[in-house]
């Protein structure tokens, strides 16, 4: 029934976003609008409630871990996560998930993923009284921040070869930024890609490394 509203509804409303301090850990934060999404969270609580003795032995799967408003959460938690992951979310991150009647929440991360969903869940409620115009809406968009993961790597000892680049590269404010957006038009879609001048730097480095190397081999 929850699946079906949403579909009526005709459109997919939904977010995804990284917190965090490059000298810290990062959360990603995000939630997808549902119609009548108690209903789903109750069928899927129910699968996972009769499928919890056969659950992959990798994965530690919690029932109703938390909640924060009308919405309850489950959590699952890998028993082992790769060295990239371990980098950027900490040791023993979890992804928590849950639902009200309006939307599908999520988290993965630390100790600091509930509370900055939360903190997230809180802030949708209180700006719906202040949403903009459909007219002004960009139906996709994507912002990545190059240096917040390149100053991540290195405040954790494991810059790689990549940061040498990249160090060069983004060395002013905003030149990390890779902005994607689509939008659309009569006949079809319009899709934008827009970088900073660190991209070019960037790329610029990576030609000139390899054509020092072939010199040099």
């Amino acid at each position: 029934e929850s699946l079906k509203a949403t579909l009526n509804y005709g459109y997919l409303d939904a977010f995804a976003q990284f917190y965090g301090d490059p000298s810290d850990n990062f959360v990603v934060v995000g939630g997808i609008r549902m119609m009548e999404g108690r209903k789903f969270f109750t069928g899927l609580s129910d699968v996972l409630n009769r499928s919890k003795d056969s659950f992959p032995k990798e994965l530690q799967l919690e029932l109703s871990a938390a909640s924060h408003g009308e919405a309850v959460f489950h959590r699952l938690t890998p028993n082992k996560v790769s060295s990239d992951v371990e980098i950027g979310y900490g040791e023993n991150p979890s992804f928590l998930f849950g639902a009200d009647n309006d939307a599908m929440w999520f988290a993965f991360g630390g100790k600091e993923a509930f509370p900055k969903l939360k903190a997230t869940i809180d802030k949708v409620e209180e700006s719906k009284q202040h949403a903009p115009k459909s007219d002004n809406l960009v139906p996709f968009e994507l912002v990545f921040n190059m240096n917040h993961w390149v100053k991540q790597r290195e405040n954790k000892g494991k810059p790689g070869p990549f940061n040498e680049f990249a160090k060069k590269s983004f060395t002013q404010p905003g030149s990390d930024t890779l902005r994607f957006d689509s939008r659309p038009i009569e006949n079809g879609v319009r899709i934008r890609v827009q970088v900073e001048n660190g991209f070019i730097k960037l790329l610029g480095h990576a030609l000139a490394k390899q054509i020092d190397g072939k010199n040099n081999f």
